[in-house]
């Protein structure tokens, strides 16, 4: 019940913001008690579902022209993110939570720091840099959507358009993501996969959610709201892990 409660909140989040449901509910389940692997392994099987739903939908939005270098540069990275991962899950869970959190921060600062001014086309350079760190935040800790949003926020692209790209990438890279955390974890690792299928349903309620009360609440003042939040939530996994 209380997987099912935070990744509800964590899939509400997501619906308000377009992004997030990973880096909301992988710390608190690290808090929960669950190890590293087990957390990206349940956040990555609930939110296939919703994935493969939102990519159907929006089959006709989907900039296959940009999905498919994308995709294609996060399948290769992803790997190595995996094996750090492995080595991360060796780790204490104090060291774990510090190292999560750490993460956050950065991604949510760089989310803040970084405004670029939307236009057309980036260089090249630019595009593999964000698609190979979205690869390697997606293996090392299941949180690879904050770099593809950054990416996203400096092309002059419609809703419709940006969600369809966001869907694809999940949809796509999760089959892979958990086949090696299966892989690399074994029957722990397939457990919690198990679960996440279990409580998928709630993800799918609280993202349809998260969308209708979107339209209520300006997205500008929740995203700033939702940036103090994980803040708070990156600093607090550093803290408890010093504490602990």
């Amino acid at each position: 019940m209380l997987v099912a409660t935070i990744l509800f909140v964590a899939a509400v989040v997501q619906g308000l913001v377009g992004f997030a449901l990973a880096v909301v509910a992988i710390p608190f389940l690290v808090w929960h008690g669950l190890a590293l692997s087990e957390a990206i392994a349940i956040s990555a099987a609930a939110t296939l579902i919703q994935a493969v739903t939102g990519m159907i939908k929006l089959r006709r939005a989907i900039p296959w022209d940009v999905v498919r270098p994308a995709v294609t540069v996060r399948l290769l990275v992803l790997p190595l993110g995996i094996m750090i991962l492995v080595q991360l899950n060796q780790l204490s869970t104090a060291t774990v939570k510090a190292f999560v959190g750490a993460c956050i921060i950065v991604l949510v600062l760089l989310q803040v720091i970084l405004k670029v001014k939307p236009r057309e086309r980036l260089p090249a350079v630019w595009n593999y840099l964000a698609f190979a760190s979205s690869g390697l935040f997606a293996g090392m800790v299941g949180m690879g959507g904050p770099p593809l949003v950054l990416w996203i926020s400096a092309h002059r692209w419609e809703g419709d358009k940006i969600r369809a790209f966001l869907f694809a990438n999940f949809t796509i890279l999760a089959p892979l993501n958990l086949f090696l955390i299966w892989r690399s974890f074994g029957q722990p690792a397939l457990s919690a996969m198990g679960m996440g299928l279990l409580v998928a349903p709630v993800v799918v309620v609280g993202g349809l959610i998260g969308v209708k009360l979107g339209t209520h609440i300006p997205r500008e003042l929740f995203r700033k709201i939702l940036f103090g939040i994980l803040i708070a939530i990156g600093v607090g996994s550093i803290v408890a892990a010093w504490w602990s």
